[in-house]
């Protein structure tokens, strides 16, 4: 494993459901790809306008007052593009990202669900390119 740099986020570990996790009964750090993972996540959840503090960070999920509706992914008719540019500006956002190797996304029409699995590559410290593993989001 490579050293952790002090210039390397770190970050408390969540659950699958975005909870704390307190895997025997206390909370865990995590750095590298595992925290930039879970960092990407974070931000493609984060419906755009919804943090006060800066309400153009995060995916523009549904049309409101700093989302247009043109560019609301919900709502819409379901556009791969449109979904692949949101998810691309959110990973490449996220401190380490390097590039997105990797993109798909589906959508089921009876249940409305979309679906999106991607990878990519961090850096971090000395340790230079590292793949993230598999990112998957929602589902169909």
């Amino acid at each position: 494993m490579a050293r952790l740099s002090s210039t390397d986020p770190v970050t408390l570990k969540l659950t699958a459901d975005g909870d704390l996790d307190l895997t025997g009964g206390h909370s865990t750090l995590i750095a590298g790809p595992e925290a930039f993972v879970q960092g990407v996540k974070s931000r493609i959840e984060l419906v755009q306008g919804q943090w006060y503090l800066n309400r153009k960070a995060g995916t523009p999920w549904l049309e409101n007052d700093w989302v247009a509706p043109r560019d609301a992914i919900m709502g819409q008719p379901y556009a791969h593009e449109k979904l692949r540019r949101a998810f691309v500006a959110q990973f490449m956002d996220t401190p380490g990202a390097l590039r997105v190797t990797e993109f798909s996304s589906t959508f089921d029409g009876r249940s409305r669900k979309a679906a999106v699995a991607a990878r990519g590559q961090c850096v971090f410290a000395d340790a230079g390119p590292q793949d993230t593993g598999p990112i998957e989001q929602g589902g169909a």
